[in-house]
């Protein structure tokens, strides 16, 4: 993907959490669905946050990817130093939508 068709917004909002208000993945996903986007994978993810194109990038932050660590986790992408970790989905994280 590239910085085109991207969408900023912060899961720490309670609306974009799940039902019960407690599974911020399930909200990431949902926010971005909202929007007519997907969140990208954690490959998709990576690859925005090395994008040199992408001038309006967060730089710094946890940001949710749509693919799953386990059943209780799924990976994130670091914006201060593009790490890339597993973390319990009940955790709350920004997110980037992409364009489907």
């Amino acid at each position: 993907p590239n910085a085109e068709g991207y969408s900023y917004c912060n899961s720490n909002d309670i609306t974009y959490a799940d039902d019960i208000g407690t599974n911020y993945w399930v909200g990431a996903q949902y926010a971005c669905a909202k929007q007519g986007m997907k969140l990208p994978t954690k490959d998709e993810l990576k690859a925005l946050y090395n994008d040199p194109d992408w001038a309006e990038k967060p730089t710094s932050g946890w940001f949710w990817s749509s693919s799953e660590n386990s059943a209780y986790s799924a990976y994130n992408v670091d914006f201060d130093y593009g790490d890339v970790i597993g973390f319990n989905k009940l955790n709350q994280h920004s997110v980037v939508c992409i364009g489907n």
